[in-house]
Formats: C-alpha cells, sequence, structure tokens
C-alpha cells in the first residue's frame, strides 16, 4: 500500500519536473562557470585531444557532478545551463544550444536532460533542427496523457494541476506543448529514451509514446533496482533503478555518440 509519506514525496517531485535547478556546487577540475544568455552555465572540456562535439545538460532540480565528467570521459565538452521555471524555460535552452552552435561551428551538438530537463531536450530538437541527438531521460512527452497514467490518485490530481498552471488548462493546449504532437516526420534529431519501470512520476507509457513518434529513435527501460535515479523516493520502496541494466544502456548510447561525434581537431576546447 502506497504511504501517506509517498504520496507527499511524489507530490514535491512533480514540481522539479516543470521546475528549473537548483544549487550549484562543483569541484570538477578544469569546470569554468559563465552566463548563457540569462543563466548560469558550466563548462567542461575533455583534457587532451580532440572533441567530438558539445553535449548540453538539461537537469531536474538540483545538480549532479557525475554528468559532466562522464560526458569529459567520452571524448564530449559539457555545457550545463540552468533554466526559468514554467515555460519561460524554452528560451533559455534555446540560448544555450545557440551559444554552442555560434562558439563551436559545425561540431555535432546533442543533449541530455533529467525530468523536465529531458522534455526541453526534446522540445529543443524540434526548435532547432542542426541538434543532433538527444538523451532524455524520464521526461513527459504526452502530456495530455501523462496523468491518466500515473497510478497514484493525489500524485495525479497534483500532475493536472501543475499542467494546467504551466501550459493553460485543456487537452488542447498540453498538446500544443507535447513534444510527441510538436514531432514531425524526417527530422533530424537521434532520440535515445531511458525510463524506469516503476517510475511513480513518468510513466514509461510516456517514453513509448515518444517512440512510436520519432522513427529511428531507441527506448530503454529500466528494472527495478537499488541505484538512485531521477524519480528514487528511498524508503518509499521505489528506490531506483538496476544499475548494471543502466550501466549496458549507456556503454550503447556511448558507442552510438561515438559513431555519431566526429573528431573536431579545429574547434575551440572551451
Amino acid at each position: 500500500m502506497i504511504t501517506s509519506r509517498y504520496n507527499l514525496a511524489c507530490a514535491a517531485l512533480v514540481a522539479t519536473v516543470i521546475a528549473g535547478c537548483g544549487g550549484h556546487e562543483r569541484s570538477l577540475e578544469g569546470l569554468r562557470v559563465m552566463t548563457v544568455g540569462r543563466e548560469y552555465a558550466e563548462l567542461l572540456s575533455p583534457p587532451a585531444g580532440s572533441v567530438r562535439g558539445t553535449i548540453l545538460l538539461f537537469h531536474k532540480g538540483g545538480w549532479a557532478a557525475e554528468g559532466p565528467a562522464a560526458v569529459r570521459g567520452w571524448g564530449w565538452r559539457a555545457l550545463t545551463s540552468t533554466y526559468r521555471n514554467g515555460r519561460a524555460g524554452l528560451a533559455d535552452v534555446v540560448a544555450t544550444f545557440d551559444y554552442a552552435e555560434q562558439r563551436y561551428g559545425a561540431s555535432p551538438i546533442c543533449a541530455y536532460g533529467e525530468s523536465s530537463g529531458g522534455y526541453w531536450a526534446l522540445v529543443l530538437a524540434v526548435r532547432r533542427s542542426r541538434l543532433r541527438c538527444v538523451v532524455a531521460a524520464a521526461a513527459p512527452t504526452d502530456l495530455p496523457a501523462w496523468p491518466s497514467e500515473v497510478r497514484d490518485r493525489p500524485t495525479r490530481a497534483f500532475v493536472t494541476r501543475t499542467l494546467s498552471a504551466v501550459f493553460g488548462q485543456g487537452r488542447a493546449a498540453l498538446a500544443r506543448a507535447s513534444p510527441v504532437r510538436l514531432w514531425r516526420p524526417r527530422m533530424p534529431a537521434r532520440l535515445f529514451l531511458l525510463y524506469a519501470d516503476d517510475d511513480p512520476l513518468v510513466p514509461a507509457a510516456q517514453g513509448a509514446s515518444m517512440e512510436r513518434r520519432a522513427h529511428g529513435s531507441v527506448l530503454f527501460r529500466l528494472p527495478a533496482g537499488r541505484l538512485p535515479w531521477v524519480h528514487s523516493l528511498p524508503g518509499s520502496g521505489v528506490d531506483g533503478v538496476d544499475g548494471r541494466v543502466l550501466a549496458h544502456d549507456y556503454e550503447v548510447i556511448q558507442r552510438a555518440l561515438e559513431r555519431l561525434g566526429a573528431a573536431d581537431p579545429g574547434g575551440p576546447a572551451t
């Protein structure tokens, strides 16, 4: 049975799905702090050698230092940026892409996002056709369908209220803001979609809808496990995903990025 503590935790997590990022604490060597547009940003480049391209990182609430470090280990520079709450966040993620495109020229640009960050990464692919790929983790994709797919009733009601506050009331307003509805045939971005089988907030059905819509996309389903993940709720029975499965899936994504990201010896490292 779902406890009241679980319900409250789930409701609190909904705010991170449409909200911007939280505090910033970093201790990575070679990190460059900057402002892109009106938002805080951080740049981490490979220490030496050719750079395959740039991956934009859009997180849910809070920062995860291992993300940029992993991207650098793959040979890509990582540009992490905050974004404002609600619909204003779109202008911020677009500004981050435009900065990378202007600075790094023709080298490949991809985007990684968790929860609301994954949502904005998918919308960015619609707005900017030169975005080569998106890795979306637990991202809402079909907003009209989302509330009905949430198992827990209080969380479902909270999702409905939050969507109405951000995007407006009615299915038509939500459809206009949904990556699934915005996606058109032959859009160039390659999509890698990661969803936990028992995610209490953004069910895997959201990923399946996007996979059906975007030809050539890849959906990774993550069974339950002990590794904390995007919408983990420690102590609630929803503790995370299977770390071995997730590691394998990221190896698949890394190999795909290696094929996508031709070396860019001429571009600036930072």
